[in-house]
């Protein structure tokens, strides 16, 4: 099988793992044989009591343009309507986008172009997110075309020629994301 029984490896059933190793992100599995879990040293932890990070406020201004959006997420079972990534200054109408967990614990984005509720994106997945799995998520805007993905699989897209432009920071988690801007200035 191309390896030996031995005690200077972790796991004598398979080559793949052993010192050294390569180790293969959000699988669950120590490769490297070094006793940590692996799938949590590269992820954030939120408890759901508005933890969030904030970066700064030119990212996510995409105005008309192309762009991609994409990260892996792990939501506890149930979990709806939690915003997961955030460019929105008020809890109205205005230049802002939401990338969330519906009600229905589905992946959303949802657009606004203006304070009048002018030129709206909004689609909704349909798969759960909501199942305490970890879930590589895209959200694509290519041509006028806006594209959900879960897992490497298209689920869902609408046109989209929303412009969003504005001066706030850009968040990541958070429950409610108008609200962390105005404590966070």
């Amino acid at each position: 099988m191309g390896y030996v029984l031995n005690n200077n490896d972790c796991n004598d059933n398979s080559n793949a793992i052993f010192p050294g190793a390569t180790e293969i992100c959000a699988n669950g599995v120590d490769e490297n044989c070094n006793s940590i879990n692996d799938e949590n040293t590269l992820s954030l932890h939120f408890d759901g009591s508005n933890d969030f990070v904030s970066f700064v406020n030119t990212l996510g201004n995409f105005g008309t343009n192309n762009f991609s959006i994409e990260m892996r997420i792990k939501t506890p079972i149930n979990s709806n309507n939690k915003n997961v990534l955030s460019k929105r200054p008020v809890c109205n109408y205005a230049s802002f986008f939401n990338v969330k967990i519906s009600s229905a614990g589905k992946l959303q984005m949802e657009m606004f172009q203006d304070n009048a509720g002018n030129n709206e994106t909004n689609i909704t997945g349909s798969s759960s997110i909501n199942d305490g799995n970890w879930h590589h998520v895209a959200i694509v805007r290519n041509n006028g075309t806006m594209s959900l993905y879960v897992d490497g699989v298209l689920d869902g897209s609408t046109p989209s020629t929303t412009n969003v432009d504005n001066t706030t920071n850009l968040t990541l988690g958070g429950n409610n994301p108008w609200e962390i801007h105005s404590a966070a200035r």
